[in-house]
């Protein structure tokens, strides 16, 4: 039996200029319970909002609600965005922020609904502060 020959490959490149595997990115455990807290977050702040409306007959215009679920499910997405490192994650999360304070004010008339939509922002900028170029 002949002993095949298989090609050996010669790199042109000294090991040192090899490429080098990508850095692992971790999220430590502050993120991640936030990341979590936020996903749990937007659904529950979806059924306060219509739990504690200022119509107690319930008789509000449909696109509140659509929008409320809608920034909901938003959330949820984003929150998962940013667990995946992706910078788009954290411009969905900002965008239903906006929409889930305009409802959640039309809805409630208090101004309370600013603070409960702005704490995870703040919390979550101040944790990923100094990651921002990690993100894709």
């Amino acid at each position: 039996m002949a002993k095949s020959k298989r090609p050996v490959s010669k790199s042109k490149t000294p090991p040192s200029k090899a490429k080098q595997a990508p850095k692992r990115k971790e999220r430590g455990i502050g993120l991640t319970i936030v990341l979590i807290l936020v996903m749990v977050h937007s659904i529950l702040t979806a059924f306060v909002y219509l739990r504690y409306t200022q119509d107690p007959s319930g008789n509000f215009t449909p696109w509140l609600v659509t929008a409320l679920f809608l920034a909901a499910i938003a959330k949820f997405v984003a929150a998962a965005g940013i667990w995946m490192w992706e910078r788009w994650g954290i411009y969905v999360f900002l965008g239903a922020t906006l929409v889930d304070v305009a409802v959640g004010i039309l809805l409630t008339g208090t101004m309370l609904i600013v603070f409960n939509e702005i704490l995870p922002v703040a919390i979550l900028a101040w944790l990923v502060r100094d990651r921002m170029q990690e993100f894709k």
